[in-house]
Protein backbone atom coordinates (compact mmCIF):
# COMPACT_ATOMS: atom_id res chain seq x y z
CA UNK A 1 0.00 0.00 0.00
CA UNK A 2 1.78 3.38 -1.03
CA UNK A 3 2.08 5.84 1.60
CA UNK A 4 -0.29 9.41 1.26
CA UNK A 5 3.19 11.34 1.02
CA UNK A 6 4.22 8.99 -2.02
CA UNK A 7 1.04 9.08 -3.70
CA UNK A 8 1.75 13.42 -3.09
CA UNK A 9 4.61 12.49 -5.97
CA UNK A 10 2.84 11.00 -8.69
CA UNK A 11 1.15 13.88 -10.97
CA UNK A 12 -2.06 12.36 -12.50
CA UNK A 13 -2.88 13.75 -16.07
CA UNK A 14 -6.54 12.89 -17.80
CA UNK A 15 -5.91 12.17 -21.45
CA UNK A 16 -8.85 11.89 -23.71
CA UNK A 17 -7.27 9.86 -26.36
CA UNK A 18 -6.04 7.39 -23.72
CA UNK A 19 -7.15 3.67 -23.51
CA UNK A 20 -6.04 2.82 -20.30
CA UNK A 21 -3.89 3.84 -17.43
CA UNK A 22 -0.17 4.34 -18.06
CA UNK A 23 2.49 5.17 -15.47
CA UNK A 24 5.77 6.85 -16.77
CA UNK A 25 8.83 7.64 -14.73
CA UNK A 26 11.45 10.42 -15.56
CA UNK A 27 14.20 11.99 -13.97
CA UNK A 28 12.73 15.27 -15.62
CA UNK A 29 8.75 14.77 -15.00
CA UNK A 30 8.52 12.73 -12.10
CA UNK A 31 6.11 9.67 -11.63
CA UNK A 32 3.20 10.65 -14.06
CA UNK A 33 0.12 8.84 -14.01
CA UNK A 34 -2.08 9.14 -17.31
CA UNK A 35 -5.41 8.09 -17.10
CA UNK A 36 -8.30 8.05 -19.58
CA UNK A 37 -11.14 10.55 -18.30
CA UNK A 38 -13.67 7.50 -17.72
CA UNK A 39 -11.13 6.14 -15.07
CA UNK A 40 -12.17 7.72 -11.56
CA UNK A 41 -9.45 8.32 -8.50
CA UNK A 42 -9.98 5.27 -6.40
CA UNK A 43 -9.39 3.29 -9.70
CA UNK A 44 -6.05 5.33 -10.33
CA UNK A 45 -5.36 4.43 -6.46
CA UNK A 46 -5.90 0.47 -6.98
CA UNK A 47 -3.38 0.81 -10.04
CA UNK A 48 -0.98 1.98 -8.04
CA UNK A 49 -1.08 -0.10 -5.24
CA UNK A 50 -0.80 -2.65 -7.80
CA UNK A 51 2.55 -1.38 -8.92
CA UNK A 52 3.66 -0.47 -5.61
CA UNK A 53 6.93 -1.91 -5.82
CA UNK A 54 7.76 -0.37 -9.28
CA UNK A 55 6.62 3.10 -7.68
CA UNK A 56 9.19 2.29 -4.71
CA UNK A 57 11.86 1.41 -6.70
CA UNK A 58 11.68 4.44 -9.87
CA UNK A 59 10.92 6.90 -6.63
CA UNK A 60 14.26 6.44 -5.58
CA UNK A 61 16.02 6.42 -8.64
CA UNK A 62 14.58 9.65 -9.45
CA UNK A 63 15.44 10.90 -6.08
CA UNK A 64 19.31 9.83 -6.53
CA UNK A 65 19.44 11.39 -9.74
CA UNK A 66 17.79 14.65 -8.90
CA UNK A 67 20.54 14.53 -5.85
CA UNK A 68 22.28 15.50 -9.13
CA UNK A 69 21.43 18.70 -9.43
CA UNK A 70 23.24 19.64 -5.87
CA UNK A 71 26.52 21.19 -6.65
CA UNK A 72 29.92 19.23 -5.02
CA UNK A 73 33.21 19.00 -5.89
CA UNK A 74 33.39 15.10 -7.28
CA UNK A 75 30.77 16.68 -10.46
CA UNK A 76 31.82 18.82 -13.14
CA UNK A 77 30.18 21.45 -14.15
CA UNK A 78 30.07 23.67 -17.30
CA UNK A 79 28.45 26.45 -19.13
CA UNK A 80 28.90 27.57 -22.75
CA UNK A 81 32.54 29.35 -21.78
CA UNK A 82 33.18 28.48 -17.96
CA UNK A 83 34.12 25.56 -15.61
CA UNK A 84 33.04 25.09 -11.92
CA UNK A 85 36.50 24.81 -9.88
CA UNK A 86 36.31 23.60 -6.24
CA UNK A 87 39.47 25.53 -4.44
CA UNK A 88 39.80 23.43 -1.00
CA UNK A 89 41.89 25.55 1.44
CA UNK A 90 42.03 26.79 5.30
CA UNK A 91 39.25 29.71 4.79
CA UNK A 92 36.62 31.23 7.02
CA UNK A 93 34.13 31.81 4.43
CA UNK A 94 33.14 30.55 0.66
CA UNK A 95 33.77 32.67 -1.91
CA UNK A 96 33.36 32.98 -5.27
CA UNK A 97 35.96 34.42 -8.03
CA UNK A 98 34.57 34.76 -12.02
CA UNK A 99 37.10 34.73 -14.80
CA UNK A 100 37.74 34.40 -18.49
CA UNK A 101 36.69 30.62 -18.45
CA UNK A 102 36.31 29.70 -14.99
CA UNK A 103 33.97 30.14 -11.78
CA UNK A 104 36.41 29.49 -8.74
CA UNK A 105 34.69 28.13 -5.50
CA UNK A 106 36.82 28.91 -2.25
CA UNK A 107 35.58 26.71 0.48
CA UNK A 108 36.25 25.24 3.76
CA UNK A 109 37.07 21.09 3.57
CA UNK A 110 34.78 20.93 6.18
CA UNK A 111 32.18 22.13 4.49
CA UNK A 112 28.97 19.51 3.49
CA UNK A 113 27.75 20.45 0.03
CA UNK A 114 25.02 18.74 0.33
CA UNK A 115 23.76 19.67 3.12
CA UNK A 116 24.64 23.37 3.23
CA UNK A 117 21.58 25.28 0.94
CA UNK A 118 23.77 28.68 1.22
CA UNK A 119 26.53 27.00 -0.21
CA UNK A 120 24.08 25.69 -3.08
CA UNK A 121 22.93 29.16 -3.45
CA UNK A 122 25.75 30.99 -3.82
CA UNK A 123 26.97 28.56 -6.66
CA UNK A 124 23.94 28.96 -8.42
CA UNK A 125 24.07 32.41 -8.17
CA UNK A 126 27.54 32.52 -9.63
CA UNK A 127 26.46 30.24 -12.44
CA UNK A 128 23.46 32.51 -13.53
CA UNK A 129 25.45 35.50 -13.29
CA UNK A 130 28.32 33.83 -15.56
CA UNK A 131 24.99 32.21 -17.89
CA UNK A 132 23.38 35.88 -18.22
CA UNK A 133 26.90 37.46 -19.33
CA UNK A 134 27.38 34.39 -21.77
CA UNK A 135 23.52 34.49 -22.94
CA UNK A 136 23.76 38.76 -23.21
CA UNK A 137 27.69 38.28 -25.91
CA UNK A 138 25.80 34.92 -27.88
CA UNK A 139 22.21 34.73 -28.46
CA UNK A 140 21.49 38.30 -29.99
CA UNK A 141 23.89 37.72 -32.88
CA UNK A 142 23.00 33.96 -33.16
CA UNK A 143 19.43 35.15 -33.19
CA UNK A 144 20.09 37.64 -35.78
CA UNK A 145 21.97 35.71 -37.95
CA UNK A 146 19.51 32.53 -38.10
CA UNK A 147 16.89 34.87 -39.06
CA UNK A 148 18.73 36.64 -41.49
CA UNK A 149 20.09 33.17 -43.01
CA UNK A 150 16.16 31.92 -43.13
CA UNK A 151 14.53 34.99 -44.03
CA UNK A 152 12.55 35.39 -40.70
CA UNK A 153 11.42 38.87 -38.75
CA UNK A 154 11.23 38.90 -34.95
CA UNK A 155 10.58 42.37 -33.44
CA UNK A 156 12.35 41.78 -30.02
CA UNK A 157 14.67 39.45 -28.16
CA UNK A 158 14.21 39.31 -24.18
CA UNK A 159 16.71 37.25 -22.57
CA UNK A 160 15.68 35.48 -19.19
CA UNK A 161 16.41 33.01 -16.02
CA UNK A 162 13.11 30.83 -17.55
CA UNK A 163 13.74 27.98 -15.42
CA UNK A 164 10.28 25.80 -17.17
CA UNK A 165 11.13 26.10 -20.41
CA UNK A 166 13.93 26.69 -22.60
CA UNK A 167 12.01 29.78 -25.37
CA UNK A 168 9.02 31.44 -26.33
CA UNK A 169 7.65 33.36 -29.14
CA UNK A 170 4.52 35.64 -28.46
CA UNK A 171 1.74 37.01 -30.91
CA UNK A 172 3.26 40.16 -31.33
CA UNK A 173 7.05 37.92 -32.56
CA UNK A 174 9.04 39.18 -29.76
CA UNK A 175 11.45 36.01 -28.93
CA UNK A 176 12.31 35.14 -25.15
CA UNK A 177 15.01 32.89 -24.89
CA UNK A 178 15.90 31.42 -21.33
CA UNK A 179 19.98 31.90 -20.18
CA UNK A 180 20.05 27.92 -19.72
CA UNK A 181 20.61 27.92 -23.11
CA UNK A 182 24.01 28.29 -22.57
CA UNK A 183 24.46 24.94 -20.88
CA UNK A 184 23.20 23.49 -24.00
CA UNK A 185 25.25 21.75 -26.75
CA UNK A 186 25.75 24.34 -30.07
CA UNK A 187 23.26 22.45 -32.33
CA UNK A 188 20.31 22.20 -29.37
CA UNK A 189 21.00 26.13 -28.97
CA UNK A 190 20.31 26.45 -32.89
CA UNK A 191 17.30 24.22 -32.61
CA UNK A 192 15.90 26.26 -30.15
CA UNK A 193 16.45 29.29 -31.36
CA UNK A 194 14.83 28.21 -35.24
CA UNK A 195 12.13 26.57 -33.36
CA UNK A 196 11.14 29.83 -31.70
CA UNK A 197 12.00 31.93 -34.50
CA UNK A 198 9.82 29.61 -36.79
CA UNK A 199 6.65 30.18 -34.29
CA UNK A 200 7.06 33.90 -36.11
CA UNK A 201 5.54 32.18 -39.62
CA UNK A 202 3.75 29.56 -37.38
CA UNK A 203 1.98 30.03 -34.35
CA UNK A 204 1.11 26.68 -33.40
CA UNK A 205 2.51 23.32 -33.90
CA UNK A 206 1.36 21.91 -36.94
CA UNK A 207 2.63 19.82 -39.26
CA UNK A 208 3.32 22.94 -41.61
CA UNK A 209 4.94 24.11 -38.21
CA UNK A 210 7.44 21.14 -38.27
CA UNK A 211 7.85 21.16 -41.67
CA UNK A 212 9.13 24.43 -41.63
CA UNK A 213 11.08 23.71 -38.83
CA UNK A 214 13.09 20.65 -40.96
CA UNK A 215 13.27 22.73 -43.77
CA UNK A 216 15.63 25.02 -41.90
CA UNK A 217 17.21 22.41 -39.57
CA UNK A 218 17.14 19.08 -40.73
CA UNK A 219 16.82 16.47 -38.21
CA UNK A 220 14.70 18.86 -36.14
CA UNK A 221 12.59 15.74 -34.65
CA UNK A 222 15.62 14.32 -33.40
CA UNK A 223 17.21 17.47 -32.11
CA UNK A 224 13.59 17.77 -30.36
CA UNK A 225 13.87 14.50 -28.27
CA UNK A 226 17.29 15.15 -27.57
CA UNK A 227 16.25 18.77 -25.83
CA UNK A 228 14.12 16.20 -23.48
CA UNK A 229 17.34 15.04 -21.57
CA UNK A 230 18.05 18.58 -20.69
CA UNK A 231 15.74 21.10 -18.12
CA UNK A 232 16.35 24.70 -17.62
CA UNK A 233 15.77 24.16 -13.56
CA UNK A 234 17.80 20.73 -13.47
CA UNK A 235 22.12 21.65 -13.85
Amino acid sequence: MLEPEELALIEFKNNPRAKKLRLTASKIKGLELTAPKWVNFEDCKDFLNQHHSWIKEHLEKIQNETRDGIFYPDKKYKTFKHELVFIPGAVLETKCRISANKIKLYYNESIDFKKNKKIQDLIKGALIEVLRNEAKEYLPDRVAYLAFKHKLKYRNLYLKNMKSQWGSCSYENNINLSLHLMRLPVDLIDYVILHELTHTVEKNHSSRFWNLVEKFMPGAKLLDSNLKNYHPELF
